[in-house]
C-alpha cells in the first residue's frame, strides 16, 4: 500500500502574520490504503490552528516523543470520525514550512478523539498526531545481528513518519581519535528482543534498550530523527540553543534533580550462564596479556582471547 493525500491546508505562522521574514506553513493529512481517494482542502482555527508539544521527560529516558494537535473546524457533522475506524499507524500527517523546510511528521493517535453533539457543523475538532508513540504499538521483528544505526533506521521505517533523515550527533566512538559513529561501529544480537516464549518486545522498548546504555536519545525536530548525548549538546554547533530572551520582569533560578548514585543490575535468563574461558577470533591476540578472574597474567595462544 501507499500513502495517499486525504486533507490539505495552510496558515501562517506567528512571524508570517507579523513580519515579512515569516513563513507559511503547509499541512497534509494522509491514509496508507489501496483505494482511490481525493483530495480535500479543509480549513483550520486561525487561533493555534497547530500545536506541537515535547513532554517533559527524564534525562535518563532515550525516547523523547512530541505530540501535535491539530484543531480543524468541522463543516458537518463526524466528518473526521472515519479516520478512528482505520487501522493505527495508517492516517499520518505532514507539516512543512515554506522557509525552513519540514516541521513534523507522525501519526493519528486513534484513542483520542471527541466532538460535540450540541452542534451538528462549524464546531472544531482536535486530531492528535504523535510521532514515536505508535511504536510501542509494533512488535519487534529483526534477526540475526544488526548495528544500532540499522535499528534506528528500521524503528523509523516502522513508525511510518515521513522524515526528511537521520543526524548522528553521539560523542561515543569505535577509538579515541577516530571518526567513526558508534550506531554504526556497535551491533547488537537481536535475540537479545525475545523472551523465553519467543515473544519480541515492542519497537519502542528496543529502541529505549539500544540507546540507553550510551547515554543517548531520540528526538524529531523539523522532520529530521536526531540522535545525540549530552555530551554533544555541548561540542557541536549544530545543536547549540539560541539566546535566551527575557521576558517580564520576575525571573526564576531553579536547579535540576540530580544522582549520585547509580545500580546496575544483570538479568539473565533462567537457563542461561555467564560465558566463561577463551573464544576464538579470527584475530591474532598473541600479543596481548590479560588478567583473568584476577589470575596471573599470561600470554594467550594466536587467534584466541579471553572472554
Amino acid at each position: 500500500m501507499a500513502f495517499k493525500t486525504l486533507y490539505t491546508s495552510s496558515f501562517g505562522s506567528v512571524f508570517y502574520r507579523n513580519t515579512v521574514n515569516g513563513h507559511l506553513v503547509s499541512l497534509v493529512i494522509q491514509q496508507d490504503t489501496e483505494d482511490d481517494v481525493s483530495s480535500e482542502e479543509i480549513s483550520l482555527t486561525y487561533d493555534s490552528p497547530v500545536t506541537i508539544e515535547w513532554a517533559q521527560t527524564e534525562k535518563h529516558e532515550p525516547v523523547q516523543g512530541a505530540t501535535c494537535q491539530v484543531r480543524i473546524i468541522c463543516e458537518s457533522d463526524r466528518k473526521f470520525l472515519p479516520l478512528y475506524n482505520t487501522i493505527p499507524g495508517s492516517v499520518r500527517l505532514v507539516i512543512n514550512g515554506s522557509n525552513i523546510g519540514g516541521h513534523f511528521s507522525g501519526t493519528l493517535d486513534t484513542e483520542t478523539y471527541e466532538e460535540p453533539y450540541a452542534t451538528a457543523e462549524g464546531y472544531v475538532v482536535t486530531l492528535t498526531f504523535v510521532d514515536f508513540g505508535y511504536l510501542s504499538r509494533v512488535d519487534f521483528d529483526m534477526r540475526g545481528y544488526k548495528n544500532l544505526r540499522e535499528i534506528v533506521v528500521a524503528a523509523i521505517q516502522k513508525s511510518n513518519m515521513s522524515v526528511l533523515g537521520i543526524s548522528d550527533y553521539t560523542t561515543t566512538r569505535k577509538t579515541e581519535n577516530g571518526l567513526e559513529q558508534i550506531l554504526s561501529q556497535l551491533s547488537v544480537d537481536c535475540e537479545n528482543f525475545y523472551d523465553e516464549d519467543k515473544s519480541p518486545m515492542s519497537y519502542r522498548k528496543v529502541l529505549e534498550s539500544i540507546l540507553q546504555p550510551l547515554g543517548a536519545r531520540i528526538i524529531q525536530r523539523g522532520r529530521t530523527v536526531i540522535v545525540y548525548d549530552f555530551h554533544s549538546l555541548f561540542v557541536n554547533s549544530a545543536l547549540h540553543a539560541g539566546a535566551i530572551h527575557w521576558m517580564g520582569e520576575d525571573q526564576i533560578l531553579q536547579l535540576d534533580r540530580y544522582v549520585n548514585k547509580i545500580t546496575i543490575t544483570l538479568s539473565t535468563y533462567s537457563d542461561s550462564r555467564l560465558y566463561g574461558g577463551e573464544m576464538k577470533l579470527p584475530f591474532d591476540f598473541s600479543l596481548y596479556k590479560y588478567n583473568i578472574n584476577r589470575a596471573e597474567q599470561e600470554d594467550f595462544p594466536q587467534g584466541q582471547t579471553p572472554c
